[in-house]
């Protein structure tokens, strides 16, 4: 079992079985939004970062000076158990604004409301 507790923000990489169904493991890399409370029962929502940028409205841009490059697709929310696919940390998400504005496209796609600080 893992060791390492996903926080809010982390850019994780975690081992996901292939699409094949077979044997193959792939690694991909996730953004955490859930808080990390709720991380500590061994699941956590998840929004994965891709390198294909395809310019959708459901892409948000991760910084320029992010030492991990690409795309946050936020319409690809999930929840997963990480406590057995041997998640790394890989970098953090350090700008607040593009935080909130993955967590709104969320809200709108749920149509929730977005409150305004």
């Amino acid at each position: 079992m893992a060791r390492y507790l996903p926080r809010q923000k982390d850019i994780i990489s975690l081992r996901l079985p292939g699409g094949d169904g077979g044997q193959l493991v792939t690694e991909q890399l996730f953004l955490v939004i859930s808080a990390t409370a709720y991380n500590r029962l061994g699941k956590c929502i998840l929004v994965p970062i891709s390198k294909e940028i395809r310019d959708l409205r459901t892409e948000v841009n991760l910084p320029v000076n992010q030492k991990t490059k690409g795309v946050i697709v936020a319409d690809q929310c999930r929840s997963l158990d990480w406590r057995y696919r041997w998640p790394k940390k890989r970098d953090q998400l350090s700008d607040n604004v593009i935080f909130r504005r993955v967590t709104d496209t969320i809200a709108v796609l749920l149509a929730l409301p977005t409150p305004r600080t």
